[in-house]
C-alpha cells in the first residue's frame, strides 16, 4: 500500500520541502497515512488518506480518514509536488464523515481525477506538503491555469 508522508511549510513561498512533519504546523494530527486516492468533489481535488501515524498516537486520528484540498505543481523535468490546504473546512469534514461511514478502503476510490497527479503518486511513498490556505489558493489558481482543460473522470467519486 502506498504511504502518504505529511509535512508542512508555513512560508509565503513554499516549494515542497518540509519545514516540519505533520499535516499541521503544530504537533498534533496526522503524520503518515495509507493513500486511498485523490477524488474530485464539487470541482476541487482532495487527497484522501487513512492515518497510520499521528502525534502522541492520538486515537482521534489513528485509523481515521483525512481529506485535504490538493493541488500538484509539476516541474519541467516531470517531477512534482503535492500541496495540501493545511486547514480543515466543512467540505473536508463532510468528505471524511461520508468515507468513514462507508468504510472506504484502498482501490475503492477513483484512481485519479487529473493526469496532473500521475508523476507525484507513482511511487510507494507520496510526500504532501501542507501550506496556508491563502497560499494554497494562489498555487491552485496557477496550477489550474497551467493545466488548461481539466482531465477529470466524470461521475461521482465515492
Amino acid at each position: 500500500m502506498k504511504k502518504v508522508n505529511y509535512g508542512f511549510d508555513i512560508s509565503d513561498n513554499p516549494v515542497g520541502a518540509f519545514e516540519g512533519i505533520g499535516i499541521q504546523s503544530k504537533p498534533e494530527g496526522p503524520v503518515e497515512a495509507d493513500f486511498l486516492g485523490i477524488i474530485n468533489y464539487e470541482g476541487e481535488d482532495y487527497l484522501i488518506g487513512r492515518t497510520t501515524l499521528a502525534f502522541k498516537d492520538d486515537p482521534n486520528y489513528l485509523g481515521k480518514i483525512t481529506a485535504r484540498r490538493a493541488t500538484a505543481s509539476i516541474y519541467p523535468d516531470g517531477t512534482g509536488t503535492i500541496f495540501l490546504d493545511m486547514n480543515e473546512n466543512n467540505k473536508t469534514r463532510k468528505i471524511e464523515e461520508v468515507l468513514e461511514s462507508r468504510n472506504i478502503q484502498e482501490g475503492t476510490l477513483a484512481k485519479k481525477v487529473n493526469h496532473r497527479y500521475d508523476s507525484v503518486i507513482s511511487g510507494n511513498e507520496i510526500y504532501a506538503t501542507s501550506i496556508k490556505t491563502e497560499i494554497f489558493d494562489k498555487k491552485k489558481m496557477i496550477n489550474d491555469s497551467l493545466d488548461g482543460k481539466k482531465d477529470t473522470i466524470p461521475g461521482k467519486y465515492y
